[in-house]
């Protein structure tokens, strides 16, 4: 047997309100101060203390502790990134708007800018080795054999 209970609407609205309003804050820490005030649209970690994050305005954030603190890396593009992979703890690559791809030997601190040759958004990068890769974007997926 089903019971019925009655609420009013402001009841009802006032307990959803609660619900939805407190769950975000049981999902994870808030930091402050924020790392960026851009969006950010990729995250990758290496193992469980070395993850990069990547956004809007060529933004790339480096934590070596889990996340408690991230680094502001220098991108060397205004470009937003919407993907990024590390092969491993100095090698990775970023990919973005309008055929942007960067790629880092150094654990992140430089990033050089690869011709692309397309101007379409790059939306996900996945390498099965140091020289073979994939780039998924707009206008379909690009390649490489020779590590970019």
């Amino acid at each position: 047997m089903v019971k019925i209970i009655s609420f009013s609407r402001l009841t009802l609205f006032s307990i959803l309100f609660i619900l939805f309003a407190t769950a975000g804050f049981t999902q994870g820490i808030l930091q402050n101060p924020k790392p960026t005030n851009n969006a950010l649209t990729a995250v990758y970690y290496l193992d469980s203390n070395t993850g990069f994050m990547a956004g809007e305005l060529g933004t790339i954030l480096k934590t070596s502790d889990g996340g408690i603190n991230w680094k502001n890396l220098k991108s060397g593009t205004t470009q937003c990134i919407n993907s990024i992979y590390f092969l491993n703890s100095t090698q990775g690559f970023a990919v973005g708007n309008y055929g942007t791809i960067l790629k880092t030997t150094d654990g992140g601190i430089n990033w050089k800018i690869l011709e692309s040759e397309t101007l379409a958004d790059l939306n996900t990068v996945y390498f099965l080795d140091q020289n073979s890769g994939y780039i998924g974007g707009d206008d379909g997926l690009l390649k490489t054999t020779d590590g970019g």
